[in-house]
């Protein structure tokens, strides 16, 4: 290589040069130089390495030599490792071998210092170009002089490197840019414009390199990634004031589709790669922390929640949360999400829905550092004025027309109702006078449900991290506490978390590192009960204290023979403070990693972890509550004790406790045998890695039902029901335990092959074989085969593109690989089931259900994916653009099939499904304006996905063609449909909807002749924008998020009882009713039905399977009350501050920053949806509202 001079343009004065010629004359004759003193680039050494890269290389001929070396760390990243034995060589000659062949030279710069840079692409400069002496210092943000810094003038094939005072020298052509770079600072330009002294204040905040991918098991070049993935770092994911990381992704990663059914903090979002590509199996992604992948607390597919959970144990699910659940979003360094076969294939069969792969902060080498984070805010509540109900005075308007025309009730009305009132006018207990002061009352109560169940609760989260360490080992350690409150009163979670990362070197080949997690998560939330949804259903005439008749109830016999009914009352101040749902989950992770060289190449690695969770739960509802009224017979105190009513109630003593637990436990066993050498003198790459996976993973829970619970009483039981008195034993509610144990064991093997040539070209491919213990004794499907293949070429690094200056990157890439998925909840074996009353009441033997029939036959569900893309960076990375496309294809797949009822149960689980998922997927990043006190970033990300189900004969329900989840070939699995609106009845008003009549005898006709069809419940498109902002110290943060493409049902109108005509008492109304038909002709002008004694009209409507509904139930399932689900949501924005280091100093921190957020402060969606959110179903048992947040954060580094 040739050797360039520091300062090739210095034109140096003739008496300069005459004077040290001088100088050097007179020292040779008077014997002051017995010898020339040579550069150290002279020095002859012997220097020997074996299969390192170029900058371990570098590091070691510092140590040799004691010569500094400044570069830029990614320009010496994709160097191919290097192999030399060099005896009696000098240092210039080894440097030239360590970059033989590369894009890089060197310039020896002032003290001896080496600069390693890139070649120039521009000529040198021509005769005439104006020069200055510059001279300059470069400070850090505290003004401390900062050493070593390089300083690049490629243009003209200059550089120096700073003295230890942090000052340089160099002369260079007015117009010049110079780069200033130094490791973890950004890099600097400066633009010579004259001779004036320079000070170079260099930012302290790190340059994220995001050039390696983790995925769990390795690290790969991302320049030589063949797969599909996306990498998030803290400053694009983490949002201040939310509890968990998966709550923080909606919109930020191209091909995953993040969805929100509920705003309370314990809620799990719904989290979809690439679609769905399972139905009875978990479609949720697999988690990675570490490289070990973590299992849900609670792991149910949908089939074994439908199979295996009652009402009593929903709540609690909803508040478990998921694998992710317990880690500190602080303590996070990165996210790295697979997204296609090839990325996610060393996972094998877990893979099919994607990984999402995290990794947690390590120590640094240094001083000790403590780190502190804290963020405090309040979350909103949620108001009226955004929904579209009516007032009281509304309300009582509807309930006097109703009465005036006549309108049917389906229950006696209560006494402080408008219906009440009239009803005791008409019976002349009160006169016109007081009935007119009580409808002024009722008109003018305007009971605000929101504020007597919701609040602006104060939530608050703290971390506190000690990382520091030496040569001789790294260690970070942080402990954590969040309390997070929904808007409605009694939806709370704690956290409480520490973790642990110790990293040291056992002697020059053999390396450890252990890794601890630990984490307490306690939720309290409802049960039996959803403040949003009464909220917006109850009569605003209502007082909050105030009990209404809710139900007339029967007490039976164990002979059922009913006695007289009794009225059950309800009010929901006292069924929240009588009932309750809390859990408490428990985390435990305990990882060692070992890493082996045993030879230069060769290296073996060993990754062991045991984890354990536990889930304790507790429901209940005490026997103050209507929960147990309903169940007892009649309302708590009605009757004294001893009464013949009590005798023959179900449940005559407490409420009904339900407590659970549920146990896992986990071990991991991975060994990997890692080969890495340099081929053809280094431009050539080749690795193979042999993997050896063992995995356990032991779940065991019990459920049960506690009779006679007492929680003012110590939290005794009272189940002495056999003591009973009146016959009630055979109906009585009993003592009930469900214990459930589960072993899943797995063994894999696992290899891979990366192959890259030069910078240009990248091969790789993989083959896994995954054991299930699911599979018994069926040898033919224990074992299955993954692979994967993949390429890459980087055609920037082409020859013909090398003057393309604007071009930083573009590489294109192709990939295919196949996934697999087991469905737990299905086996080859008979599945029989045991009932809760395990003996038959005539026969007095016991009894055994079928659960599911042997299917010897039972294979693994299969995804095979094809992915395409490239990676586009441009204009020194200020662009950035990654695109792919993906076919996937699901076969095998697990479905029901109806079977004849002589095997013992109508339908079976048989692996014949298909189902693709087709789709595109974009990442942007720009950077419009640069400068120093001023910064734009803008970040895109767009997702659009088309699922259809290819083959399947499952046998559908009407219900799930309305819900959305039947089964349709040619149609998404989301897909929903609803009944036929043709207009309103022009006499009465009722709806009019058309069922079509199947003939006689035939009451299962297809649902699909007589429903149509209403589009998508999961959206087609998503896009996240994120658009950030600095100015000097201060900083503006907001993300937008757009879903386009599905379809919502809107919240119902009418009363669901099917033969009442007016709407019961206590219900509020929408103010669209407030344009409803009234008279003959209003149908030509509205579409909302009137309230009308349609039963005497019409009847109820028989549908072709029997079932006889109200019109109006139909009306509230018609396309009529569809809206477009496409939403723009406000995900948040934040505006930041960086304290000066003038403070810092004062307040003796190394760094600090001030935050203030919102997160969701509003969206735009469609104007029917009059309130409703557009990403909630409607409210129900775990829907609670999306309302905005408020937060103030710190950030401390001392």
């Amino acid at each position: 290589m040739r050797k360039l001079a520091l300062l090739p343009a210095v034109r140096v004065e003739r008496r300069l040069l005459l004077s040290f010629a001088f100088l050097f004359f007179m020292c040779c004759s008077t014997g002051t130089f017995g010898q020339v003193s040579k550069s150290p680039l002279e020095h002859k050494i012997s220097f020997k390495v074996e299969n390192a890269t170029v900058t371990q290389s570098l590091k070691k001929l510092h140590d040799v030599t004691g010569i500094n070396f400044s570069y830029r760390p990614e320009d010496l990243d994709d160097l191919p490792r290097v192999t030399l034995n060099l005896s009696d060589a000098t240092t210039r000659a080894i440097i030239e071998k360590l970059l033989e062949g590369s894009n890089l030279q060197y310039v020896e710069s002032a003290g001896g210092n080496i600069l390693v840079m890139q070649k120039p692409k521009k000529k040198a400069p021509v005769k005439g170009d104006r020069w200055v002496d510059l001279n300059g210092k470069v400070v850090d943000q505290k003004g401390n002089p900062m050493p070593r810094v390089s300083i690049v003038n490629s243009a003209y094939q200059q550089g120096t490197t700073t003295n230890d005072k942090g000052e340089f020298n160099l002369s260079v052509a007015l117009g010049s840019v110079l780069n200033f770079s130094f490791a973890g600072m950004k890099s600097y330009n400066y633009t010579v414009k004259d001779d004036k002294f320079a000070v170079i204040k260099m930012d302290t905040s790190p340059v994220v390199m995001q050039e390696f991918v983790v995925t769990g098991y390795q690290s790969i070049n991302k320049r030589m990634v063949t797969g599909a993935v996306t990498v998030l770092t803290p400053e694009k994911f983490l949002v201040p004031g939310v509890a968990t990381v998966d709550q923080m992704l909606q919109g930020k990663v191209p091909g995953m589709m993040t969805t929100f059914n509920s705003g309370s903090p314990s809620a799990t979002p719904k989290i979809r790669i690439r679609g769905t590509s399972t139905i009875l199996g978990n479609a949720s992604p697999l988690w990675v922390v570490d490289g070990i992948p973590k299992e849900d607390p609670v792991n149910l597919s949908p089939l074994e929640v439908n199979n295996a959970l009652r009402a009593a144990q929903d709540a609690n699910f909803s508040m478990v949360g998921n694998a992710i659940s317990g880690i500190n979003p602080n303590d996070i360094e990165s996210i790295t999400v697979l997204k296609d076969g090839a990325a996610a294939s060393i996972y094998g069969v877990r893979a099919a829905n994607g990984v999402i792969v995290v990794k947690t902060k390590r120590g640094k080498a240094g001083p000790l550092n403590v780190g502190y984070v804290s963020s405090f805010g309040f979350t909103g509540r949620p108001h009226y004025s955004k929904l579209n109900l009516m007032n009281s005075k509304e309300r009582v308007e509807v309930s006097k027309e109703n009465l005036e025309n006549g309108i049917y009730y389906a229950s006696p009305p209560f006494e402080n109702s408008y219906e009440g009132a009239y009803a005791k006018l008409s019976r002349r207990e009160i006169t016109q006078d007081e009935f007119a002061a009580l409808v002024s009352k009722l008109e003018t109560n305007n009971t605000d449900w929101f504020k007597l169940l919701a609040a602006n609760k104060l939530n608050t989260n703290h971390s506190i991290a000690i990382s520091g360490g030496s040569t001789k080992g790294t260690f970070r350690a942080s402990i954590n506490y969040g309390s997070n409150n929904g808007a409605m009163k009694g939806d709370e979670m704690q956290n409480f978390g520490a973790s642990m990362n110790v990293f040291a070197p056992l002697g020059t080949k053999v390396t450890a590192n252990v890794i601890m997690n630990a984490n307490i998560r306690k939720n309290k939330g409802f049960y039996q009960l959803n403040p949003l949804d009464y909220a917006t259903k109850m009569n605003r005439t209502l007082l909050p204290d105030e009990f209404y008749p809710a139900e007339i109830s029967t007490v039976q016999s164990d002979n059922l023979n009913s006695v007289p009914g009794n009225v059950i009352h309800y009010n929901f101040l006292n069924e929240k403070a009588n009932t309750s749902s809390a859990s408490t989950r428990s985390d435990l992770s305990l990882t060692a990693n070992l890493s082996y060289r045993i030879l230069p190449n060769l290296t073996l690695d060993g990754a062991y972890n045991i984890g354990s969770n536990s889930v304790h739960e507790m429901s209940y509802a005490t026997d103050r509550s209507y929960y147990i009224a309903r169940v007892r017979g009649y309302d708590f105190g009605a009757y004294p004790a001893g009464h013949d009513y009590q005798k023959r109630s179900r449940l005559p003593y407490g409420g009904i406790a339900y407590p659970g637990e549920n146990n896992l436990f986990s071990y991991l066993i991975r060994h990997a045998l890692r080969y890495d050498i340099g081929l053809f003198e280094g431009r050539h790459h080749l690795i193979l890695s042999a993997y050896q996976e063992l995995r356990s993973t032991k779940i065991e829970g019990m459920r049960s039902q506690e009779p006679g619970y007492y929680p003012d009483r110590g939290n005794t039981f009272y189940s002495d029901y056999y003591s009973a008195g009146g016959g009630a034993v055979a109906t009585a509610i009993k003592h009930t335990v469900a214990r459930t144990s589960t072993l899943d064991n797995n063994t894999s093997l696992f290899g891979s092959l990366e192959y890259t040539i030069g910078r240009k070209y990248a091969f790789s491919s993989s083959i896994r074989n995954d054991g299930n213990n699911r599979f018994g004794q069926y040898s033919n499907a224990k074992f299955l085969p993954v692979l994967s293949f993949g390429a890459r070429w980087n055609i920037s690094e082409e020859k013909f593109l090398e003057k393309a200056l604007w071009l930083n990157n573009l590489g294109f890439r192709a990939s295919y690989g196949t996934q697999g998925n087991v469905v737990k909840a299905v086996g080859p074996n008979l599945i029989a089931s045991y009932p809760t009353s395990p003996i038959d009441g005539l026969t007095e033997e016991f009894i055994l259900g079928l659960k599911s029939l042997p299917y010897p036959d039972l294979r693994w569900e299969k995804t095979r994916t094809w992915n395409f893309g490239f990676d586009l960076s441009m204009f020194n990375n200020r662009i950035n653009v990654v695109a792919s496309y993906y076919s996937k294809l699901t076969v095998d797949m697990l479905l029901e099939r109806a079977i004849p009822f002589e095997y013992g149960i109508g339908s079976m689980y048989v692996n014949y499904g298909r189902m693709s998922n087709i789709g595109m997927e974009l990442g942007v990043s720009v950077v419009p304006v640069r400068t120093k006190d001023f910064e734009w970033t803008q970040d895109f990300s767009f997702s659009r996905n088309i699922n259809k189900l290819t083959e399947s004969d499952s046998p559908n329900k009407p219900n799930d063609y309305l819900m959305g989840t039947a089964v349709v070939p040619g149609m998404a699995y989301s897909s929903f449909y609803s009944y036929k609106f043709t207009g309103l009845d022009p006499q009465h008003g009722y709806p009019l909807i058309y069922v079509k009549k199947g003939p006689d005898g035939q009451d299962d006709l297809d649902p699909l002749s007589y429903l149509v069809y209403s589009g998508r419940k999961d959206p087609i498109v998503e896009f996240g924008t994120s658009t950030s902002l600095r100015y000097k110290q201060f900083s503006v943060t907001a993300l937008f998020v757009v879903k386009l493409g599905n379809k919502v049902r809107l919240t119902q109108l009418y009363s669901q009882n099917k033969l009442a005509g007016a709407p019961p008492a206590e219900v509020n109304l929408s103010r669209e009713l407030k344009y409803r038909w009234r008279k003959p002709g209003d149908e030509k002008t509205t579409t909302i039905p009137s309230f009308s004694n349609w039963y005497q009209y019409t009847g109820e409507v028989s549908l072709p399977n029997g079932q006889r509904v109200s019109p109006y139930q139909l009306y509230d399932l018609s396309d009529l009350r569809l809206a477009d689900g496409s939403f723009l949501r406000c995900g948040g924005i934040n505006v930041g501050w960086n304290v000066p280091q003038k403070i810092l100093k004062t307040l003796g921190f190394q760094m600090m920053s001030i935050n203030g957020s919102v997160s969701n402060p509003f969206y735009i969606g469609d104007k029917k949806l009059n309130g409703q959110d557009p990403e909630q179903d409607g409210p129900g048992a775990t829907a609670l509202p999306i309302v905005p947040s408020y937060n103030l954060g710190f950030n401390i580094t001392f």
